[in-house]
């Protein structure tokens, strides 16, 4: 289990809308779960709830490892 802090592209704005919604915020803490590239996907730990996503929306989110 790795912790991170959330980053995004600002000029990216349907990302930024898709991220607030399902509050993945800049400074936020991340817990990434799992990999699975042979199905595409990410699951991370934003709060208290685990969220499923594909490869393509988890590159558009940047994150600095937590100290």
């Amino acid at each position: 289990v790795m912790r991170f802090y959330c980053r995004t592209n600002t000029a990216d704005f349907a990302a930024i809308s898709t991220f607030d919604e399902e509050g993945i915020l800049p400074g936020e803490p991340v817990v990434l779960e799992s990999v699975a590239p042979y199905r595409g996907t990410v699951t991370a730990r934003i709060g208290e709830r685990s969220l499923v996503m594909g490869t393509q929306v988890a590159s558009r989110i940047w994150v600095n490892r937590a100290k």
